[in-house]
């Protein structure tokens, strides 16, 4: 009984053995499953359905596991049980920082300004000193000095080309010359005269030399009139409220220029890139804007004026959502410079997944106007292999030849045309059927997520400036649409040259011709850049607010909203009136005017008569006229009776009273004709007509690109001290 006990007892252990290692390698399998966490992950709205033995689980797309991937990684990483550590806390380091960047975007800017149309480029006013004098500087994005001519520049480009005289120092009460005790890193100390000497060049052949200075400025406001103290406001849109956001900025007084510097329209540069030097930095440190973001927002008129052409606006310290036709997205740097050189490339770079040529039936926008429209991929090979950077400073688009081949040949099977850059004469039909170019940029995978929540309500596909079901693989990334509205330069008489290029051995360059028709922000510390479709109409968002046309000078009193309707009203229902009295009266008016004109050519033959008498012609006979046809008794005979419209002709030379009244009567019968003409054809169109009328001097762009590749040989961190400006 015992030794039964006993082998019973064994036995139920040994099968508690069983089942305790049985239990741990059930327990070490659910382990090593949970590990493996950090790459798989269930989406818990999706339930599994069993039956039977089997478990099946819903069929979800790859792109929407993978959006819905990051969304997990970014907001649920706390409740995933990783074995990791480190990977753990990095991750949370991560969402922190990203959070902390995403709170950084501005959506309540500092200020907006107006920008205006150069020659190819787009410039802004800045106005300089106490009191302040206007210079017009280009804005760019790809160098980091703002400099313009100032007093003693000898031949720098005023008064011939630019629009601005030279900026004189001498008679601004707040100018420093910077001292050689306080040089930037990019300055070196002249000793002979005491001053920091700068000096920049350019690919194309520019060059400028110049000296350090500070003075105090303020950018934007009203083109034509300086504001000397701020009106108040707290819209960041009013030009009016632009001198509230003057500081003491360092430039570049600059003493010789060469090349595009002269003869371009605008008088200097401001640079905007990713160094302490730029303006946007520099206004930052002076607490005038909370976050360093600006964005730029382009458009191209097909003419420019010398007293200024409305081209978008430039918004300081954020964006202005104001100013958007769709909601902004976000393209990152994985991949480029700006990342790979720990942040330290100084410019604003894109990745390029992806290129499209589009056919024109697709229309100017990222969404296609015609979901039939052909879409060609090109092979972009090893296009980002050097950097791609977006400059506003660069009027064309620069791309690397590693793409020339599917470029060039699958435009001409869209277009039916070569890809070339002659100069064509095209019809706005054969303009708008050209291919748009399609630019696919590597997305910021959070803030397009965040995006497509907020105003997709969760669908990638409602957001049409992201890839979305166009790249299943890829739909949180950015797409960029260049139509040939944008890269086909205008000229005059209908004349268009293709402003692409795919020459580039070293980079290559998005100038601004990609960045028309979208507000793009440039946020530095967050490393990405926004792009929203955008009409750039800075002058009327100003105009519908209330506020004065900034080519105005601000002194055009506002009108009212309705006053400017009851106006409108007024002035349709007197033309109207009057198309209806000209319909009415017509026929009045041609008899009136035939009576006119007989009486007219009765008093041209009575005058006619008179002058024949004088001569010795008697009108009421016909000898007259005989004796007018006979040989002279002497002499060579000077008339043609072989043709008498030559004899005519030499009649009215001989007798300048005859050429007199032959010419009056002529004209006369022309301005009647015209007129009558005028009132039976043209009075319904004339009030469209005036409207076409141009109100200034227009000036046709002249074609001469201008392409910054500026490089800057000095890293941020050298910068720490740009000098102290003492207020005077």
């Amino acid at each position: 009984m015992a030794t039964m006990t006993t082998t019973m007892t064994m036995t139920t252990t040994s099968l508690l053995w069983v089942m305790t290692i049985l239990l741990l390698l059930a327990t070490t399998s659910t382990s090593t499953a949970a590990s493996s966490s950090d790459q798989i992950y269930v989406d818990s709205s999706y339930a599994a359905v069993t039956t039977g033995a089997s478990i099946t689980f819903p069929l979800i797309p790859y792109h929407v596991q993978r959006s819905r991937r990051g969304l997990l990684t970014t907001e649920d990483d706390d409740d995933l049980d990783d074995a990791g550590g480190n990977n753990d806390r990095r991750r949370r380091h991560h969402r922190r920082r990203r959070r902390r960047e995403e709170e950084q975007l501005s959506s309540d800017p500092k200020q907006m300004s107006a920008l205006y149309q150069g020659y190819g480029t787009h410039y802004v006013d800045l106005w300089v000193g106490s009191p302040p004098q206007r210079q017009t500087v280009i804005v760019d994005t790809g160098s980091g000095l703002t400099a313009f001519p100032c007093g003693g520049c000898k031949d720098c480009g005023a008064p011939d080309f630019h629009i601005d005289n030279y900026y004189e120092n001498d008679q601004s009460s707040t100018f420093q010359k910077s001292q050689c005790s306080n040089c930037s890193q990019r300055a070196h100390c002249n000793k002979a005269k005491q001053e920091c000497r700068v000096t920049a060049s350019y690919s194309e052949g520019s060059t400028w030399k110049a000296y350090e200075a500070l003075d105090t400025c303020y950018i934007g406001g009203f083109h034509n009139k300086a504001l000397t103290e701020d009106n108040g406001g707290t819209d960041d849109i009013d030009p009016g409220h632009a001198k509230a956001f003057g500081f003491p900025l360092r430039f570049g007084c600059q003493t010789a220029v060469t090349g595009l510097f002269k003869t371009q329209l605008a008088d200097g540069i401001l640079g905007m890139d990713d160094a302490k030097s730029a303006f946007w930095n520099q206004m930052y440190r002076a607490k005038k804007i909370d976050k360093k973001q600006f964005s730029l927002c382009y458009t191209r008129p097909p003419l420019t004026s010398r007293e200024g052409t409305h081209s978008g606006a430039m918004t300081l310290g954020g964006t202005d959502k104001r100013l958007h036709i769709s909601p902004m997205v976000y393209s990152s740097v994985i991949g480029t410079p700006s990342e790979t050189k720990n942040g330290k490339s100084g410019y604003f770079d894109v990745h390029i997944r992806k290129l499209y040529w589009r056919d024109g039936t697709g229309g100017d926008y990222a969404r296609t106007e015609d979901n039939t429209a052909v879409v060609i991929k090109l092979d972009t090979g090893t296009l980002n292999k050097d950097s791609v950077i977006v400059d506003s400073g660069t009027t064309d688009t620069y791309l690397s030849s590693v793409i020339q081949n599917t470029l060039e040949t699958n435009f001409q099977t869209l277009s039916g045309k070569p890809f070339n850059h002659d100069k064509v004469q095209m019809s706005d039909e054969e303009i708008y059927a050209m291919p748009t170019l399609l630019l696919q940029l590597a997305g910021d995978q959070m803030m397009n997520q965040k995006v497509v929540d907020e105003y997709g309500g969760g669908d990638v596909n409602k957001i049409p400036t992201l890839a979305g079901n166009f790249d299943p693989e890829n739909p949180l990334d950015v797409i960029v649409a260049v139509p040939p509205s944008h890269y086909m330069e205008s000229h005059l008489k209908q004349k268009y040259t293709n402003r692409l290029y795919d020459t580039e051995e070293d980079g290559s360059t998005l100038g601004a011709n990609v960045m028309m028709g979208h507000d793009v922000l440039f946020d530095a510390p967050g490393k990405r850049i926004g792009w929203a479709e955008s009409s750039c109409d800075y002058n009327g968002l100003i105009i519908e607010k209330g506020y004065p046309d900034v080519l105005s000078g601000g002194e055009i009193e506002v009108v009212k909203e309705d006053t400017l309707e009851d106006e409108e009203e007024m002035a349709k229902e007197q033309e109207d009136a009057k198309e209806v009295f000209d319909k009415d009266n017509i026929e009045t008016e041609i008899q009136e005017d035939e009576s006119i004109l007989e009486k007219q050519q009765e008093n041209e033959k009575e005058a006619f008569d008179e002058q024949k008498i004088e001569v010795g012609i008697d009108p009421s006979t016909t000898d007259g006229m005989e004796a007018k046809k006979k040989k002279p008794s002497s002499g060579e005979d000077t008339h043609n009776y072989d043709n008498p419209i030559n004899d005519i002709q030499q009649q009215i030379t001989d007798n300048p009273v005859i050429a007199g009244g032959g010419l009056v009567f002529i004209l006369l019968l022309l301005c009647i004709c015209c007129f009558c003409m005028y009132r039976c054809c043209c009075a319904s169109r004339k009030k469209k007509t005036y409207r076409r009328q141009s109100s200034g001097t227009e000036i046709e762009m002249n074609g001469s690109s201008y392409k910054d590749d500026f490089v800057d040989e000095f890293a941020d961190e050298d910068d720490d001290d740009d000098g102290e400006y003492k207020d005077v």
